[in-house]
């Protein structure tokens, strides 16, 4: 009887051991909710030998009119090489967004929004957002323009808060002034940053960028890049993902590991 009581005994506590190594195990491999930097980059590219314009826009992204104008042909499509008014080719691939400002009645607008962003770990010092603009010498004084604003919704709507401290011209003459390109010339593009205040720490927050018509020459966008901060569980690293706190994380992980091995040779 004492015999097979110590027998017992001893199941139990292996049984025991047992659960308490499969608890840590698993708890390591469901991995650490972590903060992460992941860049969302987009060229505006279309797939196989389009047809330009392009009409369809990448996955994720909406447009939509902007004020009271009527005019048709107030909105945003894809183009590429040999795009005219002004003569502009793509800054990367083989298409960009173009604002059909040449094509539309002065004084209206169009807003083109970006997919989805999470920003729910967006740092203190807030978010980066970067875009190209092609910015050209015709129609001197006809100030077609952008803006670029932050939203909690794909749109207009609520309250959208104004990234770009200013209207940008396209007239390379108006303001912010920059040299004049020569035709077809990669000079011509530019590039702009603005911050994301982190405040919009959302799962859903929107990049807008509203065109304003002048009855000038056309507006060309070109790699739109943004960095977000997702809240992530890290099971494995990535390549296009950037781990903040990486020695604290490693750190974690080798405790959790030296934890495993202690239990195993305990078992």
């Amino acid at each position: 009887m004492i015999k097979n009581s110590t027998r017992n005994s001893t199941t139990i506590q292996t049984i025991t051991r047992g659960a308490q190594l499969l608890i840590l195990l698993s708890f390591l491999m469901l991995g650490n909710v972590s903060k992460a930097q992941v860049n969302y980059f987009e060229n505006f590219s279309v797939p196989g030998t389009p047809a330009f314009p392009v009409t369809s826009l990448p996955f994720g992204w909406t447009q939509g009119k902007f004020g009271a104008g009527i005019d048709a042909d107030n909105y945003w499509d894809r183009m590429g090489a040999g795009a005219t008014n002004p003569n502009c080719n793509p800054f990367s691939v083989n298409a960009m967004m173009r604002y059909r400002s040449w094509f539309i009645n002065t004084g209206e607008a169009s807003f083109l929004s970006s997919k989805r962003l999470d920003m729910r770990n967006i740092p203190g010092g807030g978010a980066a957002v970067s875009l190209k603009m092609y910015r050209d010498e015709g129609f001197v004084g006809f100030n077609d323009n952008i803006r670029v604003y932050v939203n909690t919704t794909p749109d207009m709507l609520g309250a959208p808060f104004q990234l770009t401290a200013a209207a940008i011209n396209r007239p390379c003459g108006s303001a912010p002034i920059v040299a004049c390109p020569v035709s077809y010339n990669v000079s011509g593009w530019n590039t702009y940053n603005f911050t994301i205040p982190n405040t919009f720490n959302g799962s859903s927050v929107y990049v807008i960028i509203l065109g304003t018509s002048a009855d000038g020459n056309n507006i060309f966008i070109d790699d739109f890049s943004v960095d977000t901060y997702p809240v992530t569980t890290q099971s494995y690293v990535s390549s296009a993902v950037v781990f903040q706190n990486t020695a604290t994380t490693a750190k974690t992980l080798l405790t959790r590991i030296s934890l495993v091995v202690v239990l195993l040779w305990m078992v």
